[in-house]
């Protein structure tokens, strides 16, 4: 994907923001440890999303948590692995009883390898493509129940 996309992407969030009705909107960003889920994260935090920030590993959760406690967002750190049925599970336990509703959904988690496919084992193109293509179906789906 290009920029192009991701700025048509961020220009939408930003209209519903700004155009949103009293209640909270409630945004789950995956894969906000670093990179361009971090950013978008705090985005639709400054933005008045009540964000999920979430990640595999929380240890990495510290830069995102304390920029939010600087700045007073609405962004908490959730711990989620997308090829993990269970952690789906837990996530949108956390997030649904408190909020009641997931509306905006930035799937950016993303794995890769960095050999040619001949190098690669079996088992690494399987993670990589379940991880990268058919978790992201799986786990929308299982958002929008």
């Amino acid at each position: 994907m290009d920029i192009h996309l991701y700025l048509r992407v961020y220009i939408l969030i930003l209209d519903m923001a700004e155009n949103r009705i009293s209640t909270k909107r409630i945004a789950l960003v995956t894969g906000s440890s670093s990179g361009i889920g971090f950013e978008t994260a705090l985005l639709l935090a400054r933005n008045g999303f009540d964000t999920f920030a979430s990640m595999r590993n929380m240890d990495k959760s510290k830069e995102i948590t304390d920029i939010a406690n600087k700045e007073n967002l609405p962004l908490q750190a959730l711990e989620l692995d997308v090829t993990d049925d269970r952690s789906v599970d837990d996530a949108i336990n956390n997030i649904s009883p408190e909020k009641k509703s997931i509306e905006v959904v930035v799937n950016n988690v993303g794995y890769g390898l960095a050999r040619s496919v001949e190098d690669s084992s079996l088992d690494e193109i399987k993670t990589q493509v379940e991880t990268n293509f058919l978790e992201i179906f799986e786990s929308c789906r299982r958002y929008c129940q």
